[in-house]
C-alpha cells in the first residue's frame, strides 16, 4: 500500500505545445485540485489553427475541464490540440453570375467560408459562372491582374494571421463574334469580319468593294 502522503502536494507539468507555442512552459499543480484551475489563461498558437484545449495526449485523451482532479500520480505533460481555423473570403462575379452549390445565384461580391489547408476549389469548384457575351477564365486574386487560383491553390496565411487571398473574382476573356457582310450588289474583299463582344467593328473601313 502506498502512502498518499507520503507524495509531494505540489508538483510540475509539462505543457507541449504539439505543434504550437504555448504561453507556459509548464504549471505548477495541487493535489487534490483542479488543473483547469491551474490553465487559466494559458493557451497556444498555432498559424491556421485555434486552439481548443488541453490534453493528455497529442491526439485524442482526455480534455482536461474543471473536473479533472489532480490525483497522487499527476499528468507529468498536458498536450495542446487544435482545430482549422476558418476564415471569410469575398467573392466576385466582375459582371458575371455565380451560381453556387445551394443554387443561390450572385450578381454581387458575397461572402464564403474558407479553411485553412483545405484548396479553395474545396468550396468554389462546384460554382456556375456566366456572363453573356464573355466566356469564364478562371478565379483570380484580384479583379485585372493577381495570382490565378487553380484546383490546387491552398487556403494559407500572412504573417498577421490574415487569409491568403481574402478576395477572389472571376475573370472572363470577351467571345469573338463572326460578322457576315453582305456587299450589297457589289463584291466585298472579304465577307465575313471578326469582332469581339462589346468591341468596335475593327476594320471595317478597310474591307473594299467592286
Amino acid at each position: 500500500h502506498r502512502d498518499l502522503h507520503s507524495f509531494p502536494t505540489r508538483r510540475s507539468s509539462d505543457l507541449d505545445g504539439n505543434g504550437g507555442v504555448p504561453t507556459a512552459e509548464a504549471i505548477t499543480v495541487t493535489f487534490d485540485g483542479t488543473y483547469a484551475e491551474m490553465l487559466t489563461g494559458i493557451t497556444a498558437k498555432k498559424t491556421g489553427y485555434d486552439f481548443v484545449g488541453w490534453y493528455t495526449n497529442a491526439t485524442n485523451g482526455i480534455k482536461i475541464d474543471e473536473t479533472v482532479k489532480v490525483t497522487a500520480n499527476p499528468y507529468t505533460v498536458l498536450y495542446a490540440q487544435y482545430k482549422k481555423s476558418t476564415y471569410t473570403v469575398k467573392v466576385w462575379p466582375n459582371g458575371g453570375t455565380i451560381t453556387d452549390t445551394a443554387n443561390t445565384e450572385h450578381t454581387s461580391e458575397f461572402d464564403i467560408t474558407v479553411t485553412y489547408n483545405d484548396t479553395y476549389f474545396t468550396t468554389i469548384g462546384g460554382y456556375k459562372v456566366e456572363r453573356a457575351g464573355y466566356t469564364f477564365v478562371g478565379w483570380y486574386s484580384d479583379e485585372t491582374a493577381g495570382v490565378e487560383i487553380t484546383a490546387s491553390t491552398k487556403v494559407d496565411v500572412n504573417a498577421d494571421d490574415s487569409v491568403n487571398y481574402p478576395n477572389i473574382y472571376a475573370r472572363f476573356k470577351a467571345d469573338t463574334i463572326t460578322v457576315t457582310l453582305a456587299g450589297g450588289g457589289g463584291t466585298l474583299s472579304q465577307n465575313t469580319l471578326e469582332v469581339v463582344f462589346a468591341g468596335k467593328y475593327v476594320g471595317l473601313d478597310e474591307i473594299g468593294k467592286t
